[in-house]
């Protein structure tokens, strides 16, 4: 019989008493979900033959269930407005974690207007950027992100307001057809400017 007990400094243990198998190699799981705080806890196993023979070892083990929390102040370099080139860097704070640090960013990209959204991911200790993103063509986007802990909790629910990634990569085609709007004129209400000898309409 095999004794499994989870303890933390100052908190109770919670034994579980599980008969094993009478063979080498065997394996036990030990719950760590719900009710067990995030942190350091000291797991104590102890096994007794039928003799009442008994044999214990200790590991300390760290728990974390808890997702980040939303990625603080958010934002795309140089602004939300248009940009020609496909290329944007993100920035944010990290909340203050409590127990596994942040190893990670999630996200999901979508057309502002309507379309199929794409998801994805980046890794690294303590991510606080995203470099180098770029959008699938020209157009208006928004970006959600959400952060992931080195134990794998990552929840969308704790994103916060999209951000807007707008490319347009097409100057005006001339100075008649400069009038009408283009991707970025019609979404942003922007101008072009159309030059005939010092003269601009």
């Amino acid at each position: 019989m095999t004794t499994a007990v989870m303890a933390s400094a100052g908190r109770g243990c919670d034994p579980t008493v599980k008969t094993c198998p009478n063979w080498p190699g065997a394996s036990l799981d030990v719950a760590t979900g719900v009710g067990l705080a995030d942190g350091r806890h000291r797991l104590v196993i102890e096994a007794t033959d039928r003799g009442d023979n008994r044999a214990s070892l200790q590991r300390e083990v760290f728990i974390d269930n808890t997702p980040p929390a939303a990625p603080i102040n958010l934002g795309v370099d140089g602004g939300d407005g248009w940009k020609p080139a496909n290329r944007f860097t993100l920035r944010w704070t990290n909340p203050i974690q409590n127990a596994a640090p942040i190893a990670g960013a999630d996200y999901r990209l979508c057309p502002a207007v309507s379309g199929a959204c794409v998801t994805g991911s980046r890794n690294g200790v303590n991510l606080a950027d995203i470099k180098d993103f770029v959008v699938p063509r020209p157009g208006d986007w928004t970006l959600t992100v959400w952060l992931r802990d080195a134990a794998g909790n990552s929840r969308p629910e704790t994103s916060p307001p999209p951000v807007h990634l707008r490319f347009d990569p097409d100057p005006p085609e001339s100075c008649c057809e400069a009038a009408g709007p283009g991707i970025s004129g019609a979404r942003s209400g922007r101008r072009d400017r159309c030059h005939l000898g010092h003269r601009a309409w």
